[in-house]
């Protein structure tokens, strides 16, 4: 069996993100990136539809049994207790995905019944492929009826938490006061940060060492930024680690191009609690005034929102 290299599966999941708003994605958009065509074999087929939700959840149970037992045989071949975590988690998270999309695909065929409504959130906060306006279009396609039933009403809240909110604005004095820690161990205050330069624009990261697909939206992130003009946007990195060894790990590691910083009280601290409605990644982009100008799980709908003055060269 040949060792499919850890960074090249990252890059496959960073190619792969650049297709959120498609469905149909492919094997073939990553045959390319390695010569081990076993995991290919074992992969979901995004191209499948079914009309039985019983032979959907029977597909995904042993392609995600296969996947699964693929990673962990050929993780042992990793030394690197971090880089052998990040291998199986981005392999099975990228299968998931494309379950997600078979899964989406599958509805719109399938009786739509109280049922099967809640499954149009299936995955919606790790999904690349499949979009909160393409999740809210099927929920619009079941009747009336199941939309305003208890289930329905839970799956239409549970969807709009992804929907961006445009008219927030932070709470500065609570920002400014909050405690951050460079990697050095010296601790300032989020005031330190702003008075050093004026930016028209402070993109923040939420994430942690451990959460993979955090890691994997920094290196989407990373692919990107030299396109960014960074004299009009300041990006942050804040992590909620509580082993300051391992986040100090996985700067060194992942190499990002921008300031991090771990944040003290990590999840209880205020400006977490209060921003992150449900868990890392998290980004959030504000303007000078504390503005809200848009926040979401996934890097690109919020490199999205800046204005294309502030772009060096378009994103795609």
């Amino acid at each position: 069996m040949k060792i499919i290299i850890w960074s090249k599966v990252l890059f496959l999941l960073v190619i792969s993100s650049m297709h959120t708003n498609k469905y149909d994605i492919g094997i073939s958009t990553i045959e390319h990136l390695y010569s081990d065509t076993s995991l290919k074999r074992l992969l979901v087929d995004s191209s499948l539809v079914f009309t039985d939700p019983k032979k959907m959840n029977d597909y995904w149970r042993k392609k995600s049994t296969e996947v699964f037992n693929y990673t962990n045989t050929v993780a042992q071949m990793i030394t690197d207790v971090q880089k052998r975590k990040l291998f199986k988690d981005s392999i099975n998270l990228f299968n998931q995905d494309l379950y997600t999309v078979v899964m989406i695909k599958s509805l719109h065929k399938m009786k739509k019944t109280e049922e099967n409504i809640f499954l149009t959130t299936y995955n919606i906060a790790f999904s690349k492929f499949v979009s909160v306006k393409q999740r809210l279009a099927l929920f619009n396609s079941y009747p009336p009826k199941i939309q305003s039933s208890p289930i329905g009403k839970k799956t239409l809240s549970a969807i709009k938490v992804y929907v961006s909110n445009n008219t927030n604005k932070i709470e500065m004095p609570k920002w400014m006061s909050s405690y951050l820690q460079r990697p050095s161990g010296i601790r300032i205050t989020f005031n330190d940060i702003f008075k050093t330069a004026e930016y028209d624009y402070y993109l923040i990261i939420y994430g942690a060492s451990w959460c993979s697909p955090c890691r994997y939206e920094n290196l989407l992130l990373k692919k990107l930024v030299h396109r960014i003009d960074t004299s009009k946007v300041k990006i942050i990195g804040l992590s909620i680690d509580e082993n300051v060894k391992q986040w100090k790990n996985a700067i060194n590691q992942d190499k990002c191009p921008w300031d991090n910083f771990l944040l003290i009280g990590g999840q209880n601290a205020s400006i977490y609690k209060n921003y992150v409605p449900l868990g890392i990644p998290y980004n959030l982009l504000i303007d000078s005034k504390g503005v809200i100008i848009e926040n979401h799980g996934e890097i690109n709908v919020v490199l999205n929102a800046l204005p294309a003055s502030i772009y060096k060269k378009p994103l795609i």
